[in-house]
């Protein structure tokens, strides 16, 4: 079974460490985690980088200025919106 879970961001620098390790230690862990960013100014981006490599990171659709997970009448997945940006971690 395949798992993805999207975490949306903004500002939440002080809260991504505690999502993230109790998406961890689930009893069924998810099988790939994403953070799409929604231009913070926290530092979050950062932090992401260098606690938590393996994570995938996104930005949010600058068109919309929202996450895309936030809008479910779009039916869209994460990565086929048209504005997120990915970026992974090499390693």
């Amino acid at each position: 079974m395949t798992t993805r879970v999207i975490v949306l961001n903004w500002n939440g620098r002080a809260w991504l460490d505690g999502c993230l390790e109790s998406l961890h230690t689930q009893s069924l862990a998810p099988t790939e985690i994403v953070v799409v960013d929604n231009a913070s100014t926290d530092a979050s981006v950062a932090h992401l980088r260098t606690r938590w490599p393996g994570i995938r990171r996104g930005r949010a659709c600058q068109q919309c200025r929202l996450c895309c997970g936030k809008q479910p009448r779009r039916r869209r997945r994460y990565d086929r919106c048209p504005g997120v940006s990915e970026q992974r971690h090499p390693g």
